[in-house]
């Protein structure tokens, strides 16, 4: 899995969601974004909403200015 990660930050991928083990046991998802070092731990119902919200209001959630 490791591996996996390591490809898509080398290829520069900018968004990553992570659902592992340990996030489907918990039900959650880990956001990892290209040019950030902290990742975000989400629940999945928390997820889908954000996902909805970026898309129907068309923003981008890599700027500090913008709230989620």
């Amino acid at each position: 899995f490791n591996k996996k990660i390591r490809e898509f930050v080398t290829a520069k991928v900018p968004n990553i969601a992570i659902v592992g083990g340990k996030e489907a046991e918990n039900r959650t998802v880990t956001l990892r974004r290209y040019c950030l070092k902290e990742q975000v731990t989400l629940p999945f119902e928390g997820f889908v909403e954000r996902m909805k919200k970026l898309k129907s209001e068309r923003l981008m959630d890599n700027f500090p200015d913008v709230e989620i």
